[in-house]
């Protein structure tokens, strides 16, 4: 009798194991090997924002992990490199990521003064902003960090 309780409680385990395994397994989603493409639609213009500084992880099969660092001018340096993309004030706006991150925020730089963040915002809404608009979007993922840039100028 003994012996049958015992049996009894080690396939119960077993199967509990192979159950929470399965579930673990399904539950995981595939991790991005890059950073995802931000495309911005404001109104009517489509705005493709630069990728600046960014941070990537990829663990491969054999377990080990490849960090990628990439670094690129400051979101003020934009303004010298690029013209604005006109957009008008009222404008609906939207973001698309080839892959949703975690979270998001744009920030607004000064362009005329070096390292001075104006503002950060959780959305994007146009009508915040007036004339020439340096902006940032830094988007988080489990994989990584990556700032994207853009020179708009609202009307």
């Amino acid at each position: 009798m003994k012996k049958f309780l015992w049996l009894a409680v080690v396939f119960g385990v077993m199967a509990g194991c192979e159950n929470n395994s399965e579930t673990s397994e399904a539950s995981r989603k595939t991790p991005l090997t890059s950073p995802p493409n931000l495309t911005v639609t404001i109104g009517k213009e489509t705005v493709r924002p630069l990728k600046g500084i960014r941070t990537w992880s990829v663990e491969k099969e054999d377990g080990t992990v490849v960090v990628i660092e990439v670094d690129s001018n400051p979101p003020w340096a934009i303004s010298t490199e690029q013209e604005p993309v006109d957009v008008e004030a009222g404008a609906s706006v939207s973001l698309a990521f080839n892959s949703e991150p975690i979270s998001y925020q744009v920030r607004e730089w000064d362009r005329d003064q070096e390292n001075t963040l104006l503002s950060t915002h959780n959305e994007l809404i146009v009508s915040n902003y007036d004339g020439e608009t340096v902006l940032d979007v830094m988007a988080r993922w489990d994989e990584g960090m990556v700032y994207y840039t853009m020179y708009l100028n609202v009307q």
